[in-house]
């Protein structure tokens, strides 16, 4: 059993992951979303398991935007909730600076490492040494799953070297101007404690689509040092895959299907659903990367608000560039999501779609 369940992180993306049979299941987080969501999203699923349950095999922390980032802060603030976890991965200072954005991003993230330290939780443990970056293998190198306890492997294709070292030149400028020294777990703590967005859980900051037309307009890539840093990674559990995208730069993850489609000599990545990266962003969705994979649920985690996400150019390219009938899920219906539920567009280019339940948000994908 795999089961995918996009939380109501807003504009954000917060996945929580359960997969294995009976009592012997394993769970995976995924990102937090922004903190004005952690109540009544993370935070609220969490609190409705027993103590006993209340173990994440891993959790993951794509990269220091705020709405993937802020909500894992808050999540780590809470020690008293009870949660353990296995490993952690997520890439700070340390780890961008070796070699291997939003307003706040790199604050945030000397926040998170200040107390993934405090709470002594394992980091990077799958990614020699310990502690060390979470990025793909080399070109040169295969690319090897991670197996986690339970038997569910993790094939990470993003980020690349190259993003990393983009993410610590923006890293880096944004400290300077915050005047934050890297890597100093205790000024960060200090600086938590003052931060009243932490401290207070206070928040900060159509009509029928033509998917023919919105689908041959021109694609940009995303070019963002954040975005580009983004884990992404071919999740296996259950005689189940899926594709859990982050906010990644679709080349980079294209270029790592191929190295898999090459090994298995196959045209398409066979998976049962894919987390679009980016929300939907027609910057992240491109129409190679759908091509690439053939999927039945493509999932896409966003309210629309603040950014607009999902973009109609993005679901444009999964309606008409996806094999065999795919299948919207949507974990908000909004009126940016709901102009893709019309029995004549469904009918006419041969796909489905999936809401929540009236009046909720939130989507739980069973496969």
């Amino acid at each position: 059993m795999l089961s995918i369940e996009m939380l109501p992180a807003r504009h954000g993306d917060s996945l929580w992951i359960v997969y294995g049979e009976g009592r012997d299941t394993q769970r995976i987080l995924v990102d937090g979303g922004p903190g004005f969501a952690y109540a009544n999203g993370l935070r609220a699923r969490i609190a409705g398991l027993k103590k006993a349950q209340r173990q994440l095999e891993l959790a993951v922390t794509t990269h220091i935007d705020a709405d993937h980032i802020e909500g894992m802060i808050r999540l780590l603030g809470e020690p008293a909730l009870g949660v353990t976890y296995g490993d952690f991965w997520y890439n700070a200072w340390k780890q961008v600076s070796n070699g291997m954005m939003e307003p706040f991003g790199a604050k945030q993230g000397e926040y998170l490492s200040a107390l993934l330290r405090k709470n002594e939780i394992p980091w990077n443990q799958a990614f020699a040494p310990a502690g060390g970056g979470v990025r793909i293998a080399a070109p040169t190198d295969t690319l090897t799953p991670i197996v986690l306890p339970g038997g569910a492997k993790i094939t990470l294709l993003s980020p690349s070297r190259e993003k990393l070292v983009k993410l610590r030149d923006a890293w880096q400028k944004e400290l300077d101007a915050a005047d934050i020294e890297p890597d100093q777990p205790e000024e960060a703590l200090a600086r938590l404690k003052k931060d009243r967005k932490f401290g207070g859980h206070v928040s900060f900051g159509a009509g029928a689509p033509d998917p023919a037309t919105l689908a041959k307009k021109t694609f940009s890539e995303d070019d963002t040092a954040p975005n580009g840093s983004s884990i992404a990674f071919l999740l296996e559990a259950g005689g189940k895959k899926a594709l859990l995208l982050g906010d990644a730069h679709p080349g980079v993850v294209e270029a790592n299907i191929d190295r898999l489609l090459k090994k298995a000599k196959k045209s398409r990545l066979e998976v049962d659903a894919v987390k679009l990266p980016h929300h939907g962003s027609m910057a992240n969705v491109s129409p190679s990367l759908i091509a690439k994979i053939a999927a039945e649920h493509w999932l896409f985690s966003s309210d629309g608000t603040f950014f607009d996400h999902p973009d109609p150019e993005a679901v444009a390219r999964v309606v008409t560039g996806a094999p065999e009938s795919p299948r919207l899920v949507f974990n908000y219906r909004t009126a940016r999501t709901s102009i893709w539920d019309s029995a004549a567009l469904r009918k006419k280019h041969k796909y489905k779609s999936a809401y929540p339940a009236a009046g909720a948000s939130g989507f739980v994908l069973k496969l």
